[in-house]
């Protein structure tokens, strides 16, 4: 026999378990994972619902404005018109 065959690796009996789990780790994990991808999806959709929002704002502060200044204040819009608006121009 050679001396490769006789030596034997001690390989332990309990698996080696972390203390904690950290947020780098789970980071790791998620990164690895599918719900990467619906996180990022829904991460996508909230910030297109933000930009809607913010476009709709600024037509409905130009729109109002223009209202009062020339029409005395008739035919104003709310942010939900103006939001619409906005799909529909985009």
């Amino acid at each position: 026999m050679t001396a490769r065959a006789t030596r034997r690796k001690n390989i332990p009996l309990a698996p080696v378990v972390k203390k904690e789990l950290t947020l780098k780790d789970f980071f790791k994990a998620l990164y690895k994972s599918e719900a990467k991808i619906h996180i990022e999806y829904i991460l996508k959709r909230l910030a297109y619902l933000f930009q809607t929002l913010v476009v709709g704002w600024v037509i409905q502060f130009v729109w109002n404005y223009a209202m009062i200044k020339w029409f005395d204040g008739e035919h104003q819009v709310n942010l939900f018109e103006a939001a619409i608006l906005w799909i529909c121009v985009y």
